[in-house]
């Protein structure tokens, strides 16, 4: 099985992404609230 060495090395950047990924959202849920308040 060579795809669980692969599998191991994927998931810390995974972990990596996903934060970030989770910053932007949240950054583009607030911002668009701020718009709807403005509006």
């Amino acid at each position: 099985m060579e795809l669980t060495p692969k599998l191991m090395e994927l998931t810390p950047k995974v972990m990596e992404i996903t934060p970030k990924a989770w910053e932007i959202e949240i950054f583009f849920s607030v911002s668009l609230i701020h718009r709807g308040e403005k509006a």
